[in-house]
């Protein structure tokens, strides 16, 4: 019964977004890492509207950059979430009208980084169910105040949302992880000299940097889902 209640959405999910659903119900913390133009978004609304009707959670924030965040309104909740579930607050404007919004009482608040970065004195008692980090590649630096705001929001799930989850260096993967879940990766200087690939002879290089990968991967492994495009085609 409780994988039927996942299918309630206005418009159905894909079978592999299903997939993703029940992951993230299982697991409660994880990057969900699908290629750019598989439908991240349904995913994680899916699973937001499967903890709505399982009594589970009633308070989600979503982070998102500001390009984005009428994107997640028009392209999601509009089109995927049931009228009976479709209370949401958009956060923006300047300081005063931004105040505001936050103190709305609703189920889905959408948000800007700069926003939450802007706002954390004033949001930092806030209490959510589920956090969503949307393009989480936005914090994957550790030592931003953005990131440091957004480990420090109050909730007690943590999603991150990224297609591009490391691309210059391996201690992205770490600020990813230590967003979604702190201490999961261990000790930041340990973890710097386990999987760092810097400084590496050429001629090593390429297999240090499977080897590195494959380690991270299986560290990870069930905090992190990515399923190719090929079978999501």
């Amino acid at each position: 019964s409780s994988q039927s209640t996942i299918y309630q959405l206005k418009k159905p999910l894909r079978p592999y977004q299903e997939v993703g659903v029940m992951w993230m119900d299982l697991i409660q913390y994880g990057v969900v890492g699908d290629p750019v133009g598989t439908g991240k978004t349904p995913t994680v609304l899916g699973y937001c509207h499967k903890q709505l009707i399982d009594g589970l959670a009633n308070k989600f924030l979503i982070v998102a950059p500001k390009t984005l965040t009428y994107q997640w309104i028009e392209d999601g909740l509009e089109k995927f979430m049931p009228d009976i579930h479709l209370d949401y607050v958009l956060v923006g404007g300047n300081k005063r009208e931004r105040e505001a919004a936050w103190k709305k009482d609703r189920i889905f608040t959408i948000v800007h980084y700069d926003a939450v970065r802007e706002d954390f004195d004033f949001i930092r008692d806030f209490e959510w169910d589920v956090l969503i980090a949307d393009e989480a590649q936005k914090i994957r630096n550790q030592d931003t105040l953005t990131a440091k705001c957004m480990r420090q929001i109050k909730a007690k799930q943590r999603f991150a949302a990224t297609a591009t989850l490391v691309e210059n260096n391996t201690d992205e993967f770490y600020g990813v992880y230590r967003f979604v879940h702190p201490g999961l990766l261990g000790n930041f200087n340990k973890f710097k000299k386990d999987f760092s690939i810097r400084g590496v002879k050429d001629r090593y290089k390429a297999a240090r940097k499977n080897r590195v990968k494959n380690e991270l991967i299986n560290k990870v492994k069930p905090y992190f889902i990515r399923r190719p495009k090929s079978l999501i085609a």
